[in-house]
């Protein structure tokens, strides 16, 4: 029996498959199954793994493209390691990768699932190190993931207990998946150091259906929400929307923002869901780029942002203080017409 079971599904990834392979084939790591699952491809794939001829490979063959929710499902139920390797087949793992993740794992059995910081190439050329604790980690699914699906490394365990991902979310089923292993007790970490090159092109789905996803991240967010107790949770979605993305409100639109902090806080404290404190922190910096952003409103929107009791969990610097003063003393169309004027005189 392997001790780490690789579950990558694949559709039509014949630009970049071959990369994606030979980046786990190269792991220093090396007692490991790699269950392939090809989702009916259409292109060159299929041809591409039955070229490789390592007999760690498992090749399952859909009949027609059953989606990746499902096709990862196949992956997990087949695995017969200890831990199971997410892998995307457009990523490339870097090779000491599972020899980091296995042995984090084994001295700390108390996480269920760590995940690591990645390398972000291609269209786009970052390194993007996400929170490591796990009191951090589950707080922030209110708002967004905060566990790379590719770079994920969790317990067997998970999925003998029954769960699994979720075919009804097609576009963030990685989110939902989290989210539920969060509620039913799943321990997180992620490692600081890079394990991962995440490939960003123009068919990732966060870019060519990221409305779609938004949409489905929504729809799971409904999980915490439930768990709060909430009341009439689909209500709320307009409100927690502007929390999340933090743009230019309408004074209505902030005061209910205020409103549906208080009432998480409030359902917070009585469900005990949430780190109290990190939820606290991660609901002041998204208090404050609202009322900074909103600083059109003048010295309405400082006023407000202090007159919420969650202000003080969020840590302003001196020079921040300053620019968020001056943006209300001088709200946006202030400043265009000061702007404009400068520009007629300058031009004289």
């Amino acid at each position: 029996m392997p001790a780490i079971s690789v579950v990558m599904a694949v559709y039509n990834g014949e630009k970049y498959l071959k990369e994606a392979v030979d980046s786990i084939l190269n792991q220093t790591f090396t007692d490991f199954e790699f269950i392939i699952i090809d989702d009916g491809s259409t292109d060159e794939t299929l041809k591409i793994l039955q070229t490789y001829t390592d007999k760690r490979i498992i090749i399952v063959s859909n009949e027609r493209n059953l989606g990746i929710s499902h096709s990862r499902n196949i992956g997990l139920k087949k695995a017969r390691g200890q831990y199971i390797a997410h892998m995307d087949a457009d990523d490339i793992s870097l090779p000491d990768r599972f020899e980091k993740q296995y042995l984090f794992m084994e001295k700390n059995p108390e996480i269920g699932l760590c995940g690591s910081a990645r390398i972000v190439f291609g269209n786009k050329s970052k390194l993007t190190i996400p929170f490591l604790n796990h009191e951090e980690i589950f707080t922030r699914l209110l708002f967004s993931c905060s566990i790379f699906q590719p770079t994920s490394f969790q317990r067997k365990a998970i999925n003998n207990s029954g769960i699994f991902f979720d075919t009804n979310y097609k576009y963030a089923e990685d989110t939902e998946y989290f989210i539920r292993l969060g509620l039913n007790g799943v321990q997180f970490a992620n490692l600081k150091e890079p394990l991962l090159k995440y490939r960003w092109h123009q068919d990732n789905v966060s870019v060519a259906h990221k409305g779609r996803q938004q949409k489905d991240a929504a729809r799971a967010r409904l999980h915490l929400f439930n768990a709060l107790k909430i009341k009439n949770p689909d209500s709320k979605h307009a409100t927690h929307i502007q929390l999340r993305y933090n743009n230019s409100l309408l004074k209505q639109d902030i005061i209910e923002i205020s409103d549906w902090i208080n009432e998480l806080i409030q359902a917070n404290n009585k469900e005990q869901l949430f780190c109290t404190q990190k939820l606290k922190k991660e609901l002041s910096r998204r208090w404050f780029k609202v009322c900074y952003k909103s600083s059109n409103h003048g010295l309405w929107a400082l006023r407000t942002f202090y007159k919420q009791s969650i202000h003080s969990y969020y840590k302003m610097g001196t020079w921040q203080k300053f620019k968020f003063l001056a943006k209300c003393l001088l709200p946006g169309n202030l400043k265009y017409k000061f702007s404009k004027r400068s520009n007629k005189t300058s031009a004289k």
